[in-house]
């Protein structure tokens, strides 16, 4: 009797991958898959252990040599309760082939996840919850710990000249955005602060004299041409409705999630499994041009050139495949995605960052000191 019992699970679980296959493939009729087993390069770090993973990156040129820069969550003992985050520096002159060439450990954090990496000239901030660590790269070779400010539940950090924008969280007056003077990184100020109630911030940026902040209800802009005072002049609200009532298993809010600027056009990846096109030409009064329709759940975005590239999730029955989504964005007005290309792995890998730098995508895996790495000229001849 149990062996019946195991083909009927065995024949459900095919039957179900079957349905869910055939009911991807009715939304994508056009969309066709690349085959990406030859696309990827595999990068491990040498000076992390196993057990560690990556969480963050992102790329920088210092003396006209570009870097990448990696935080990684090192875990904590058994008698140790907070934990560190280690950041690694990776020499990418040869782009297909990082060179991992030094590593630093920041001081203890209770909240050690590094949320964002930002690089400002030779510095590099890395914010974690309850941390903004200040890092001198002049020397790629030998990082050292400038600075340190302890924070409160921030979220997202955004640097523009010589100020640095922090969003964070307050349980009784809803989000935070602080302004930082950082023109001396060892004694960073904080030079003025707004309120945002009932709402979460799931990205900013600056572009010229506007912050832009990208928020679970919509997108709210900020005149910083003042740092120290910042004025909302416009917002666009999300178009998308929340579910009202119960809320189904496995529901995603439409929230705005991930966002990327390119010239007057912002571009936003929401919980609906939509790409919007908003122009921004008019900070008081953004538009949106075109929405289109994604084929999985998106969580960020990179543009390069034409390009767009969506960071997406799959979900399947005994875990996640990560794909890459990617989009002609030529015409704002008529958004044309291209192909799906699949992450290399299995369902236990989790790439939740991508950083674009020397025409290459590179892809940090947040279960295993690992980096998948793709030329997009490679890429875009897959495309054709």
């Amino acid at each position: 009797m149990n062996k019946w019992v195991y083909i009927c699970l065995i024949l459900l679980i095919v039957f179900s991958l079957g349905l869910s296959s055939c009911n991807t493939n009715t939304i994508n009729k056009a969309v066709e898959t690349v085959n990406s087993a030859a696309l990827f390069t595999q990068w491990q770090s040498k000076i992390l252990a196993p057990a560690m993973a990556f969480q963050e990156g992102i790329a920088g040129t210092i003396s006209g040599k570009n870097y990448l820069f990696c935080s990684s969550n090192s875990g904590a003992s058994t008698q140790q309760q907070n934990t560190y985050i280690t950041i690694v520096i990776l020499d990418i002159t040869n782009p297909d082939h990082p060179n991992e060439i030094s590593s630093l450990q920041t001081g203890q954090d209770e909240v050690p996840y590094a949320y964002i990496l930002k690089l400002n000239g030779t510095t590099l901030y890395a914010l974690t919850s309850d941390n903004l660590w200040i890092i001198d790269v002049s020397d790629p070779n030998q990082p050292k710990i400038v600075g340190q400010t302890p924070l409160t539940e921030a979220t997202n950090i955004e640097i523009s000249g010589k100020y640095a924008y922090i969003t964070s969280n307050n349980e009784t007056n809803g989000q935070i955005i602080d302004t930082i003077d950082i023109s001396d990184p060892v004694h960073p100020v904080n030079v003025g602060q707004i309120t945002v109630p009932n709402t979460v911030f799931a990205a900013v940026e600056a572009s010229g004299p506007f912050l832009f902040a990208l928020a679970s209800n919509g997108l709210y802009i900020y005149d910083a041409s003042i740092p120290s005072s910042l004025k909302q002049v416009g917002f666009l609200a999300n178009p998308f409705p929340r579910t009202t009532g119960p809320i189904p298993t496995g529901y995603i809010p439409p929230n705005f999630f991930d966002m990327a600027i390119a010239g007057n056009e912002l571009y936003v990846v929401s919980g609906v499994d939509k790409l919007l096109a908003v122009n921004i030409s008019n900070p008081a009064g953004p538009k949106i041009e075109s929405d289109l329709k994604m084929r999985e759940q998106s969580s960020e975005i990179v543009i390069s050139g034409n390009d767009a590239y969506l960071l997406s999730s799959n979900d399947q029955i005994f875990g996640r495949l990560d794909i890459l989504e990617t989009v002609d964005i030529s015409n704002p007005d008529k958004l044309n995605e291209l192909k799906i290309v699949p992450l290399p792995g299995t369902l236990t890998e989790s790439y939740d960052n991508v950083i674009e730098a020397s025409n290459h995508l590179y892809f940090c895996d947040n279960r295993y000191p690992i980096i998948q790495v793709i030329d997009l000229g490679n890429l875009t001849d897959a495309l054709k």
